[in-house]
């Protein structure tokens, strides 16, 4: 009897010390996603600026400044597509591993979205000004925007995600 019982306190603790073990895995990946969150949200006024940047410089139709604010956009693009997937790179807990799956599914359609933003700002840029391009390029111009839209649902899923692996939304 005595030896069960010595047994089943065992078993308890361990069972103890691997759930807490566990805690601490989630624990740990919450916080290194957080981190990541933290360094894009940062972002989010320098690319609001450059966004705007760009624009401005394509209204104004000076090239120089269109061409330099677009080398800093694109500069934020690329930081912003690493950042996506350090995140979906992150190593799960297994209780996460189905999350962290979509996650990466939708960094890549994020980083397909930045990319067809940059070549459509590419574009736009000889197309508003110079009229200068081909019916091709006109066409692509569509193409980019159709794309781009495809793609919302891929940042709203991304959000959903992230907030359900974060504990900020109800299961």
């Amino acid at each position: 009897m005595k030896k069960r019982m010595v047994a089943l306190c065992m078993a308890a603790v361990l069972a103890f010390a691997v759930t807490a073990c566990g805690g601490d895995d989630v624990a740990a990946y919450r916080e290194s996603i957080n981190s990541i969150i933290t360094e894009v949200q940062d972002m989010d006024s320098q690319v609001n600026d450059a966004v705007q940047a760009v624009q401005d410089a394509l209204n104004n139709q000076d090239e120089a400044a269109y061409e330099e604010q677009l080398e800093i956009l694109r500069g934020y693009s690329d930081t912003l597509k690493e950042k996506y997937q350090a995140i979906a790179n992150e190593k799960a807990p297994e209780e996460y591993a189905q999350d962290q799956e979509q996650l990466k599914e939708y960094a890549d359609q994020l980083g397909k979205m930045l990319d067809a933003s940059m070549e459509m700002y590419e574009i736009a840029y000889r197309y508003a000004v110079t009229q200068d391009v081909t019916d091709e390029e006109v066409e692509r111009l569509s193409e980019l925007q159709e794309e781009i839209a495809s793609y919302a649902e891929a940042a709203d899923g991304f959000d959903e995600v992230l907030n359900r692996i974060m504990g900020n939304t109800e299961e």
